[in-house]
């Protein structure tokens, strides 16, 4: 199991996370559908499935519901890309 440190740094500080600090400590959550501009939702930046260059194009900051949703999206769009190269 994390320990608090672990777990307050992964909550508040990703170099890839765009909130701003206040944004961070309140929980907002502006990126998804579900919950735009919801306070204490404590949204996640996570690594999507993707391969693009510009290596922050590859993260995106959401509540779980969001990421979940994006990640089946990616998952089909390989499986279309994988069986048309077979």
């Amino acid at each position: 199991m994390k320990n608090i440190k672990e777990n307050l740094k992964e909550m508040f500080y990703h170099k890839y996370d765009d909130r701003t600090p206040a944004e961070k400590i309140i929980g907002y959550c502006n990126n998804c559908p579900y919950c735009k501009g919801c306070l204490f939702k404590y949204p996640k930046t996570v690594r999507l499935n993707t391969m693009y260059e510009d290596e922050k194009s590859n993260y995106f900051t959401g509540c779980d519901a969001i990421i979940d949703e994006i990640n089946k999206y990616y998952d089909e769009l390989w499986d279309d890309y994988y069986s048309s190269r077979l």
